[in-house]
């Protein structure tokens, strides 16, 4: 399935699963929202759910680093294409490249994982903050 295949399934099906979360801007959340969201994501056939867990524990890792409010996390399947957004409410300041952090930096790796192993991702603006989201399709 080629990027945009898996982001027409996804937004043109009315037929859809949908789960969310809010979460304290804390770094503890981080564990939680991962730990939820693979839970969901095996219930729902996303074999093991690792890479959902992977991307989302790097998007709330930043959404809770840059926010003083919650962190809203909704996820949803369409057509075997799994969708999370995280939602934070801080400056809509735009997201920097993604690249690849040399081996001894500590952090810089987050939207180079989203470019690498979702079949589609980008970032909504609004009045209070931004939503970050991604795309898995399901294993065949």
């Amino acid at each position: 399935m080629n990027i945009s295949e898996c982001a027409t399934m996804c937004r043109g099906s009315e037929d859809r699963r949908h789960r969310s979360w809010r979460f304290p801007p804390a770094v503890a959340s981080v564990p939680t929202a991962r730990h939820r969201v693979g839970a969901q994501a095996r219930g729902w056939g996303f074999g093991d759910g690792s890479t959902a867990e992977l991307l989302v524990t790097e998007v709330v890792a930043n959404a809770v680093a840059f926010t003083a409010e919650p962190v809203h996390v909704r996820m949803s399947d369409a057509a075997g294409v799994l969708r999370l957004e995280v939602e934070e409410h801080s400056s809509p300041e735009p997201l920097p490249a993604a690249r690849l952090s040399g081996p001894d930096e500590e952090g810089g790796r987050g939207l180079f994982l989203l470019e690498a192993l979702s079949c589609d991702w980008g970032v909504d603006y609004t009045t209070t903050g931004k939503i970050v989201w991604f795309e898995l399709a399901g294993e065949a």
